[in-house]
């Protein structure tokens, strides 16, 4: 079973709108193709090509389809295959924590990182998939990309208040020096999404590091702890 790769591009080529891709282009620098599509004309392109294959067999497709779309470094392909990768979460394995490692190194822009690191990684660490050494091996990259996501895997763990609230706080806290725009950005998301199931732990960590984070961090942080659990 494959996912053919060039029926998707050729499909991804009718869809192409020139003003989202020129305003793509600027909110999301990159050196990959951004060809121009919306989300959600991807998440119907990934939908559609999933039917009658969601199998063990289907899952490792959809691996080799995103492989290709990272090796290709091309946005739309990236964001489709991402998209079909997350209906089978029953079958994530340590193959793609490994995949997942290859594949931040090469990302260049938030966006992909974020879909990746958000919905894949994040799912890989609360099953106990992601490990110890994966996290360090993103902590400690090179790549800008690969440090934030180390932040970002942490939002919906943090949010639904899984695992060790400050161990995942005092984690993240490595980077609270860090002055970097899209670090600071994940720091802030972070921090703010866990406030909701550990107000008291966001709101002592937040004296802890008050003096150490960006100012826009505590002052978004501190306004979302004002406003308690509303959004």
């Amino acid at each position: 079973m494959e996912i053919n790769i060039k029926t998707i591009e050729k499909e991804l080529e009718e869809l192409i709108d020139q003003e989202y891709r020129e305003g793509m282009s600027t909110a999301v620098p990159t050196s990959w193709t951004i060809r121009g599509v919306r989300v959600p004309e991807l998440k119907r392109i990934a939908k559609e090509h999933l039917k009658g294959k969601k199998t063990e067999e289907g899952y490792s497709a959809v691996i080799r389809f995103v492989d290709d779309a990272f090796r290709h470094e091309d946005r739309e392909l990236a964001l489709v295959g991402l998209n079909m990768l997350m209906p089978f979460k029953k079958f994530f394995d340590s193959g793609l924590a490994a995949k997942s490692r290859e594949w931040i190194a090469n990302v260049h822009d938030w966006e992909i990182c974020d879909n990746l690191a958000y919905v894949i990684i994040s799912e890989l660490l609360m099953k106990g998939l992601f490990t110890e050494e994966d996290l360090l091996y993103l902590r400690d990259h090179e790549n800008l990309f690969a440090r934030r996501a180390y932040i970002v895997c942490r939002v919906i763990p943090l949010r639904n208040g899984w695992g060790d609230t400050d161990r995942n706080l005092s984690d993240i806290s490595y980077f609270a020096q860090d002055r970097d725009h899209y670090m600071v950005k994940a720091l802030s998301w972070a921090l703010r999404s866990s406030v909701k199931s550990s107000p008291q732990e966001v709101s002592e960590f937040l004296d802890e590091y008050r003096d150490t984070l960006h100012p826009s961090i505590v002052r978004e942080v501190t306004n979302k702890l004002e406003k308690g659990t509303k959004r």
